[in-house]
C-alpha cells in the first residue's frame, strides 16, 4: 500500500468518526509534511470530506462533543456541549474514534489589562467557588463553554460576601 493510500483510508476514517486515536493524532504531521507530496495531500482531503459530507450523524459536532470532568464521586450532572477541538479558542482534547466525550480543555481563559485592571477578563471551566452548592461553584460553566469570558472584579467596593454553604446544605444541592 502506497503512502497516499495509507492516508486516503485514515482521511475517511476520520472523517466518517471510525478512526481509532492513533490515526487520529498522526494526520497533522501526515497532512502538513509528511511522505504525501501537497497536491496528492489536497486531493485525499476533498475526498475525505466528501465521504464524510454523505453521512449526516444528525447532530453537529458541538452537541457530540461534551464536557466529561473527572469527579471523585460521580454524579447524574448535565455537562455541557462545547464546540472546539485541540487548536482553538474552545480547545479540548477527547479521544478520536473513542469518544466524543473530553475531560481536558483549559483550566482559565483570561485577559489581564495591566493599565486598568478592570478592562481584564476571564472565565474558569466551572465558577469561582470549588464549593458544592455554593453560588458561584457553575456560574462561569455557561461562559467558558461559549468561550465567553466574565469581568475581573477586584474592587473591593463592588465585592459582595456570600456565605459559604454548610455540609448540611451541600447534600440538599445534590
Amino acid at each position: 500500500m502506497t503512502d497516499s493510500s495509507l492516508l486516503d483510508t485514515a482521511l475517511i476514517r476520520v472523517a466518517q468518526g471510525r478512526a481509532t486515536a492513533r490515526i487520529a493524532y498522526a494526520l497533522e504531521s501526515l497532512l502538513t509534511g509528511g511522505p504525501v507530496a501537497e497536491p496528492d495531500r489536497l486531493t485525499l482531503v476533498a475526498r475525505a470530506l466528501e465521504a464524510a459530507a454523505g453521512e449526516d450523524t444528525g447532530q453537529p459536532w458541538g452537541a457530540l462533543h461534551r464536557l466529561a470532568p473527572w469527579q471523585a464521586v460521580a454524579s447524574d450532572e448535565e455537562w455541557p456541549a462545547v464546540a472546539g477541538d485541540h487548536d482553538c479558542v474552545l480547545s479540548t482534547s477527547s479521544l478520536p474514534g473513542v469518544t466524543h466525550l473530553f475531560a481536558r480543555g483549559p483550566a482559565a481563559r483570561y485577559v489581564w489589562d495591566l493599565a486598568r485592571r478592570d478592562d481584564s477578563l476571564w472565565a474558569v471551566p466551572f465558577g469561582a467557588s470549588g464549593v458544592p452548592g455554593d453560588p458561584h461553584a457553575r456560574d462561569q460553566l455557561p461562559r467558558w463553554s461559549e468561550g465567553g469570558p466574565v469581568p475581573v472584579v477586584t474592587d473591593f467596593a463592588r465585592l459582595r460576601h456570600v456565605p459559604l454553604p454548610t455540609p448540611s446544605d451541600r447534600s440538599s444541592a445534590r
